[in-house]
């Protein structure tokens, strides 16, 4: 059974803040290995964000700031969707995750809605990372990313933070 993990980077936390990174991991439970990639997207329109997002950026490490201005594989938006959508499709993923039930995944069906793309999960097959990690008692401080705030990075550290949690309380029903 294939999970997808999702994360992504954005310029402020509304729900339609333009997204400059969507990263995912595909991983197995249980196991410890997974395979991920990012899409750098562009928003294609006016980029509006709050000056106390700007400092929060600007206060990051340098590797996670140099992602935001990374130009030379950057797709849209909408087409990262779509590519999206069509790994999840091609690998046949069971339950998509995000660290957290409220920002990334309704974010993106915002997203795919407003592109007019088909949400390629069931709404019964989200999870949440923040849960897992309660029910193993783990918190946010057991997810060790190589690179903060970068999308792929925090989706590969919070898949292998719920391989832990999950080996740790078995499956449960």
């Amino acid at each position: 059974m294939t999970h997808m993990m999702i994360d992504t980077e954005t310029l402020g936390l509304e729900i339609d803040a333009p997204i400059v990174q969507l990263g995912y991991a595909l991983f197995d439970l249980p196991g410890n290995s997974c395979r991920s990639n990012v899409f750098h997207t562009y928003p294609g329109r006016r980029i509006e964000m709050t000056f106390d997002t700007l400092l929060w950026w600007l206060d990051q490490d340098d590797d996670a700031r140099r992602t935001l201005t990374k130009v030379s594989d950057r797709i849209s938006l909408e087409d990262s969707l779509i590519r999206l959508s069509d790994v999840h499709r091609v690998e046949n993923v069971e339950c998509v995750w995000s660290h957290g039930a409220t920002f990334d995944i309704p974010m993106l069906e915002f997203w795919c809605r407003r592109f007019g793309i088909k949400i390629p999960w069931h709404y019964r097959s989200t999870r949440d990372t923040r849960t897992i990690l309660w029910l193993a008692g783990m918190s946010h401080e057991d997810i060790k990313a190589t690179v903060k705030h970068s999308a792929e990075a925090d989706a590969v550290a919070q898949a292998i933070a719920v391989q832990i949690a999950y080996g740790r309380i078995g499956r449960m029903p």
